[in-house]
Order: C-alpha cells, then sequence, then structure tokens
C-alpha cells in the first residue's frame, strides 16, 4: 500500500509535505492531514528551511540533491517535493523506512 502523502506520476514521485520551520532539529514527525509532517531545524529565510528539507530526504532515500526538486510551496508550509529518481522501487526494497513513513499517525 502506498501512503497517501506519495503520489506516483507518469515520470515521477511527489511527497506531500506538511513543514514546521525552526525547530530543534530536523525530523519527521508524523502525517498532518495527508501530508507528511516534517519538523526543520533551518528557518524560514532566504531558502534555507527549503534546502534542509531536500538535504534531509536526500539523505533519508540515499539520493542525490539533484533528483530532488521543490515543485511547490516555495514559501508555504504546504510543500510538495518531487523526485524524477524512480523512489517507489527504493520504498518497497527498504520496506522498514516506507514503514517508518506510513506508520506515524
Amino acid at each position: 500500500m502506498i501512503p497517501e502523502f506519495l503520489k506516483a506520476r507518469n515520470d515521477s514521485v511527489l511527497l506531500l509535505l506538511h513543514a514546521q520551520p525552526g525547530a530543534k532539529k530536523t525530523e519527521l514527525k508524523g502525517i498532518y492531514n495527508g501530508r507528511l509532517k516534517i519538523r526543520v531545524s533551518a528557518p524560514p529565510l532566504e531558502g534555507r528551511a527549503n534546502n534542509e528539507i531536500i538535504a534531509f530526504f536526500s539523505k533519508l532515500l540515499g539520493l542525490s540533491k539533484a533528483h530532488l526538486q521543490l515543485k511547490s510551496g516555495e514559501t508555504s508550509k504546504l510543500k510538495t517535493l518531487e523526485s524524477f529518481y524512480e523512489v517507489l522501487p527504493y520504498l518497497a526494497h527498504h520496506k522498514k523506512t516506507l514503514t517508518r513513513l506510513h506508520n506515524f499517525a
């Protein structure tokens, strides 16, 4: 089962996020209104929080930062991160990560 915060498209995968900038550390904190909630240590100034989100998911998914881009929500808490790299097979192979992301309620 694909979690509600992941949307598969023809050529990419979207991760629907709810960002909370200015936290003590960057971490996933559950699901909020169908979006994966991420607390971000960087402030929401000059794109710092957005860069931190890309760096966090790059490390979590084992992808280059070049494989991730912010599709929408540059100045909003509601963000959509897009990967043109095939993330779904990675998540299927790494069920522990998928389970951890999905069981945040």
